[in-house]
């Protein structure tokens, strides 16, 4: 405006845009005495000279404005008009807007040469006003898209926080209805009855009755009711302005206008749907896609929380049976046990070799099956959260002493070597006794039967202070294992304390009979205690097994209280 005004040499000016919804004309910018008040004021389309330039997309000269009827003189209350010249700006063929100049300065009026001029001028203007427009337009829908994504990525991390089901469902509709300014919500996912019909079941809702709700929770809604029926059945997103004149809507809430419901879909399939009501137009159709990106998010946290769920209850039942056999094992074992120790002690007569030497059998695979049934009901009891440690001040040389009384035995028959290393006035550790000489049995034990006759086993005790032993504040004992047996790979090392009833594939392993289920329940054990194990391994020269225990006073001890 600036430069049309000094390019002309006149009194005042103004640019006016033509409105591109109304079509109104609406004054953007003014020039000259009076003219400020102008700014924003919207004509009806076609008022006044600059109508008429608009609808004609031509030049106009008026050269005496006060005799002229198109001249709307509302607008110039104080300001005396003599002469007019009036430009389009035309852009892609149309007319975006007219420079309007008022009264050459040296009071002569305009002439054809002042209108070549000002069409030159104006034909540069529309291209420079229709690129800012362009250019304002991409970097706001590009501010609206960085912003929707920051959005998505934080209802992303809600979403994929959580494994349950019914709260991945919340998290989805409190985001649909917060964004698109929905009156009522609702998420239903697709389920399959006993008699094969599908179904949806609502499971998230926000403004419904809830006894409506409540009713499709164990009565799935049909697939060939209501416009969310019609939306799972064909697959795609649909979005009713009024909801009055659809003939498959089903009025919940009296005063719904739109409704915009979005499958919720999982690759090829639809497993469930958002539906959203409001009470008026606007908001709710700019969100539309919004709403569609957010549904194909939630799609794979829902499966995933399902999933979870699915596995959750399975794992459950299996403990529960695991739990129950173990527990049905123990008293027939124990009468074998007790019946053979009896026979064996001659109570029933005496016997042959032969007949001593089958109870020995009987009683050696009793032994195992009852090894086998303790570390099962050790596993469904962790798993559950019913394991029970009876805590007490332990001394863990004393622990070790009497660990190496039972097992001294089977080293010596396999003509291994046994030492001891342990730092004396070690601090008492605070623990179950009997779960720690299970911890260190399981270990030693290990050891004797990975490791070939003539080997070595070395069993160590001392302190720890901050990750560094010996010096300072004793807030650990620290204990280990070391023989100089098969070993194994690093491969294993990753699987052997968290993959229940995993052996590894090495012959050496495999002939030496185990359940794979010792160091899981020893590395719970140990942890349960507020300490860490860990193993140092190499195929072919042997492993050490190490782990901490914290002494008496320190915070670290979690102390397990569920009951049996």
């Amino acid at each position: 405006m600036e430069k049309a005004v000094e390019l002309l040499q006149v009194e005042a000016g103004s640019l006016v845009m033509v409105d591109e919804v109304t079509d109104e004309l609406v004054f953007e910018v003014t020039a000259g005495p009076g003219s400020a008040d102008l700014v924003g004021v919207h004509l009806p389309h076609g008022t006044g000279i600059v109508g008429t330039v608009v609808e004609e997309g031509k030049p106009v000269i008026i050269k005496d404005a006060q005799s002229d009827d198109r001249w709307y003189q509302d607008l110039d209350a104080e300001f005396i008009t003599r002469s007019i010249i009036a430009a389009p700006m035309i852009s892609r063929g149309r007319v975006i807007g007219v420079i309007e100049l008022l009264n050459r300065s040296d009071m002569v009026p305009f002439d054809e040469d002042d209108e070549r001029l000002l069409m030159a001028f104006a034909a540069d203007a529309a291209i420079s006003i229709e690129n800012a427009r362009l250019f304002t337009q991409t970097d706001q829908a590009l501010a609206t898209r960085v912003e929707e994504l920051s959005t998505m990525q934080l209802i992303d991390r809600e979403l994929n926080a959580s494994l349950n089901y019914r709260r991945v469902m919340d998290i989805t509709l409190d985001w649909a209805v917060r964004v698109s300014g929905a009156d009522v919500g609702l998420v239903a996912a697709v389920v399959e009855m006993e008699d094969g019909t599908r179904g949806l079941r609502f499971l998230a809702n926000r403004g419904y009755p809830e006894d409506t709700v409540n009713a499709y929770e164990e009565e799935p809604w049909p697939l060939e009711e209501g416009i969310i029926g019609r939306v799972v059945r064909s697959g795609e997103p649909e979005l009713v302005i009024d909801v009055q004149k659809d003939p498959d809507y089903v009025a919940v809430i009296s005063g719904m206008v739109v409704q915009l419901t979005v499958p919720i879909r999982l690759e090829d399939r639809i497993i469930g749907v958002v539906s959203l009501e409001c009470s008026k137009t606007g908001l709710i159709e700019e969100r539309m896609e919004f709403v569609v990106r957010l549904a194909d998010h939630a799609a794979i946290a829902m499966e995933n929380a399902r999933l979870f769920e699915q596995v959750r209850r399975a794992n459950d039942a299996k403990t529960e049976f695991v739990s129950f056999v173990s527990h049905e094992l123990k008293q027939p074992m124990t009468s074998m046990k007790g019946y053979t120790d009896l026979l064996m002690k001659g109570v029933a007569g005496a016997l042959t070799e032969t007949q001593y030497g089958l109870l020995e059998t009987i009683r050696s695979n009793v032994d195992r099956m009852n090894l086998l049934v303790s570390e099962l009901l050790d596993i469904s009891r962790i798993e559950s959260g019913r394991i029970r440690l009876e805590l007490s001040d332990v001394s863990v040389e004393k622990v070790i002493r009497d660990v190496l009384q039972t097992i001294r035995g089977q080293i010596e028959g396999k003509q291994q070597k046994l030492e001891v290393e342990i730092v004396p006035d070690l601090p008492l550790v605070r623990g179950d006794r009997s779960r720690l000489m299970q911890v260190l049995t399981n270990l030693m034990s290990n050891a004797h039967k990975y490791t070939p006759e003539g080997g070595s086993i070395t069993i160590r005790a001392q302190s720890q202070s901050n990750g560094q032993s010996g010096g300072g504040e004793e807030d650990f004992v620290l204990c280990s294992v070391t023989d100089t047996g098969i070993g194994m790979s690093s491969e294993n090392q990753e699987r052997l304390f968290t993959t229940k009833y995993f052996r590894a594939d090495d012959p050496a392993v495999r002939s030496v009979p185990g359940t794979g289920l010792g160091l899981v329940i020893t590395k719970s054990l140990v942890e349960l205690h507020g300490g860490e194990i860990w193993v140092e391994s190499e195929l072919g020269k042997g492993s050490t097994f190490s782990f901490t225990l914290p002494v008496v006073g320190t915070d670290e001890v979690n102390q397990a209280t569920t009951q049996e």
